[in-house]
């Protein structure tokens, strides 16, 4: 290592080091799913009128997250849910609503069974004689014939309607005591974990509120095969902080902005990697 460095730098570049070896390991034996989402948001002030007469203090805004969610070669079946996490504990703002809620489906609708029974009943006689024929001696073979029938035909049907079992698809609910709502995606005939999933959050704020930071967390779980057994695994996980600012503001958008870009440099020095960084371009 260059003896020009301080003690201090190296150590900081051997975190770097380690860091860069740390997320090549995870991507290439973890990172089956990505998650691609919007770290600089509008929110739109949803804040009903007889809301805000009967509660002043306080607005309602929707926020709206597309989180794109892509696959990178896995087999089927492997991956179990999608769990994501929206928490406004550190803006101290609260969740009013959430959307979507908890979803149950089936893969089938209702299955009609139908049983037809016959039953037939029948009733026949046949009479037949000679009669005589009053004119001379000439008697007529005659065989009249008379036939009694009945036939009586009911028919039963039974109809039997068979609700297949239901399975939720989505569940969602709040967590920190109201501040953050959670979604959990579930595999279904009907739906999709790849492609993009909208989540939408209502928030209480205070009235003066401007913006703030919201914690996102997206998780891909499931299970593993390892040694003749499956284990639970982690496909691809992402935790981060996305800013938030009023819809058509570009004033308050460029300060969320530079909200976003100093969270960004204090990860970085939390490191140390700042000073080294500036250390290293005075020497270039």
């Amino acid at each position: 290592m260059n003896k020009h460095y301080s003690k201090r730098q190296r150590s900081a570049l051997r975190c770097l080091l380690l860091i860069a070896a740390a997320n090549f390991t995870t991507l290439a034996l973890a990172q089956d799913v990505n998650f691609d989402f919007a770290r600089l948001i509008e929110y739109r002030d949803v804040t009903p009128h007889e809301r805000l007469a009967r509660a002043p203090h306080e607005r309602l805004i929707e926020l709206r997250l597309s989180v794109s969610v892509r696959f990178q070669g896995l087999a089927g079946g492997e991956i179990e849910h999608l769990d994501f996490e929206i928490d406004g504990t550190a803006a101290g703002i609260r969740v009013d609503s959430f959307s979507p809620t908890t979803v149950l489906a089936a893969d089938a609708e209702a299955v009609e069974t139908i049983t037809k029974n016959f039953k037939e009943r029948s009733l026949g006689a046949t009479l037949s004689g000679k009669l005589p024929v009053p004119v001379g001696a000439l008697t007529a073979d005659v065989g009249p014939s008379l036939s009694a029938g009945m036939t009586n035909a009911n028919e039963a049907i039974e109809k039997v309607q068979r609700i297949p079992p239901k399975k939720p698809v989505v569940v969602s609910g709040t967590f920190a005591q109201g501040q953050g709502v959670f979604f959990k995606l579930k595999p279904s005939s009907q739906t999709a974990f790849e492609g993009m999933h909208e989540l939408v959050v209502t928030f209480a704020v205070p009235v003066d509120w401007q913006g703030g930071g919201v914690r996102i967390s997206a998780t891909a779980r499931g299970h593993r095969p390892r040694w003749w057994m499956d284990q639970p695994a982690v496909f691809g996980q992402v935790t981060t902080v996305i800013e938030l600012y009023p819809e058509g503001d570009d004033s308050l958008r460029k300060a969320a902005l530079r909200r976003l870009q100093a969270a960004e440099a204090n990860s970085c020095s939390r490191w140390g990697l700042g000073d080294l960084f500036l250390s290293s371009g005075s020497r270039s």
